[in-house]
């Protein structure tokens, strides 16, 4: 996606938002959830290719700067200033490495309420920390060392059904 369809999807998306949500409520949280979601992955995006952008004009126009030596030309003008153009090499668009990288964890908004007060005490930042470390772990096997040491530091119970959805949500993310 180019930065001009990305801008146009972003204020299409901002435009239904500020349209179909003046009153986000229980019946339309999930749509409302999902447009925003569209929104950040857009902005994501147009901020990658600005940044591609930013980074290839600056790449373009460091190498064109004329480079200045001070040679002598000859024996009679022992000083003189020659001013050598720099040849313009070709500038190809690096795409970035791609990792084989799992997909975050994908939690609803009653996920998320669900496991902030069952398994983190109300602490919506402990929840924040612990998804992203969830996401940061790249197997099954790291994933559920992460979730025993977190069971053990909160103090969860084996026959919590929060515990129980949250194994089956990151067993999901390998699968």
């Amino acid at each position: 996606m180019d930065a001009a369809s990305a801008k146009k999807e972003i204020e299409e998306l901002l435009q239904q938002v500020n349209t179909q949500f003046t009153d986000v409520n229980e019946e339309n949280i999930g749509a409302f959830v999902d447009k925003v979601e569209s929104l950040h992955k857009a902005t994501v995006m147009l901020e990658y290719a600005f940044s591609a952008v930013s980074e290839q004009t600056a790449q373009e126009e460091k190498v064109s700067e004329p480079v200045t030596t001070s040679e002598p030309e000859a024996a009679s003008e022992p000083h003189a200033e020659q001013v050598v153009e720099a040849p313009t090499p070709t500038v190809e668009t690096v795409q970035p490495e791609k990792q084989d990288s799992v997909p975050d964890i994908v939690l609803s908004i009653n996920d998320k309420f669900l496991f902030t007060q069952e398994l983190f005490n109300g602490d919506a930042s402990a929840y924040e920390n612990a998804v992203a470390e969830i996401n940061s772990k790249i197997t099954l096997e790291e994933s559920s060392q992460l979730l025993e040491n977190l069971q053990q530091k909160f103090n969860w119970s084996d026959e919590s059904e929060a515990i129980k959805t949250l194994q089956l949500k990151i067993k999901n993310r390998f699968t």
